[in-house]
């Protein structure tokens, strides 16, 4: 790995102990940690569990998988739209926080919609957010 230290040493490589050391010692680490674990395991847990999810609203086992695509699609989407923005705008805790509201405003729908319809759209809802935090929690580092 080549570090960039700002010109001086181009040609040194490696990750060293004083490197990491450095990075046990930085507050942001110790900070930004915690909300990264987070934002990020209820969207990977989500991503594993849509199918099953998406079954249960009444759909057989391949069709539900099939059902799953476009959720996934939506998301992506979404991720797509607040990098692009946060790095328009260079800015990234508000798109992070955004994103975490919009994770509790899916949430919401899922959990009150009764509808098949009306929860298949909350769930797209839900992914835009919960695939949006992660990436952007670690871009601000």
């Amino acid at each position: 790995m080549v570090r960039d230290s700002g010109g001086q040493d181009n040609l040194s490589t490696g990750i060293t102990r004083q490197d990491i050391m450095e990075a046990l010692k930085d507050w942001k680490f110790w900070t930004i940690l915690p909300a990264n674990i987070a934002a990020s395991v209820p969207g990977q847990a989500f991503s594993i569990f849509l199918p099953i999810i998406v079954r249960d609203l009444g759909y057989t086992s391949y069709r539900a998988n099939l059902f799953s695509v476009p959720i996934y699609v939506i998301g992506a989407i979404g991720l797509w739209s607040f990098a692009y923005s946060s790095d328009r705008f260079k800015e990234r805790s508000w798109h992070i926080i955004t994103a975490l509201v919009i994770v509790i405003i899916g949430l919401t729908l899922v959990n009150e919609i009764k509808s098949s319809a009306g929860r298949y759209a909350a769930l797209c809802i839900l992914q835009i957010g919960s695939y949006t935090a992660p990436p952007l929690t670690v871009g601000e580092l």
